[in-house]
């Protein structure tokens, strides 16, 4: 048990050294002697533990991704879907780790896409709350909620008015797109509208 615990140290403490490195160099500049330094161990202890950097960000990944679908998985319990209170949730997890997620979000390679992972698991709770929305409805939904969110993460929004701004960029891009941005209160009738069509439901 002692060993146990003693390998899931190291294996903290090497994840937590590249993400100490991470504040002061981009990934791509990072050597696996950096992550020594960081961590201090040598380098056969991290070879135990991982093939290369790519492999602890990867884990982190997993790590991350993982306290997510815990959180929602949480509130969600049987079937009593609420997008609004998931999507809460989610902004909340994200802006508790945002110095660690912005990081994480900086790489990009073709096994390590982060902000994809959140997509397609935004996507399956889309799936089970509404299942009257086609694949690629909710693909492009959960892509927009989701980079909507990594888009205010990198500018340090608050996430919390997430809501709010997601709203008023997805009324101005609909009004665009249809051609009635000139349209005096053409917004406000269109969220009129809305309200009307909700409320008699």
């Amino acid at each position: 048990m002692k060993r146990v615990n003693q390998f899931e140290r190291t294996d903290r403490d090497i994840t937590n050294a590249l993400l100490s490195v991470m504040e002061r160099k981009s990934f791509e500049k990072i050597t696996v002697q950096d992550i020594l330094e960081e961590a201090m161990i040598n380098r056969s202890t991290f070879y135990q533990h991982f093939t290369d950097k790519y492999a602890i960000l990867e884990r982190l990944q997993e790590r991350y991704i993982g306290g997510i679908t815990e959180r929602i998985d949480a509130v969600s319990k049987d079937e009593a879907w609420d997008l609004a209170q998931i999507n809460q949730v989610f902004c909340v997890y994200i802006d508790e780790h945002r110095s660690k997620m912005k990081k994480l979000l900086s790489v990009r390679s073709e096994n390590l896409d982060m902000e994809e992972q959140m997509c397609r698991l935004f996507s399956r709770y889309l799936e089970q709350a509404n299942n009257h929305l086609s694949e690629f409805e909710r693909e492009a939904l959960a892509g927009m909620l989701v980079r909507f969110m990594v888009y205010h993460l990198r500018h340090d929004t608050d996430l919390q008015e997430l809501g709010q701004l997601t709203l008023n960029a997805w009324l101005n891009m609909s009004l665009f797109f249809f051609r009635v941005d000139d349209v005096p209160n053409a917004g406000e009738r269109l969220l009129r509208l809305i309200g009307q069509m909700h409320s008699e439901k």
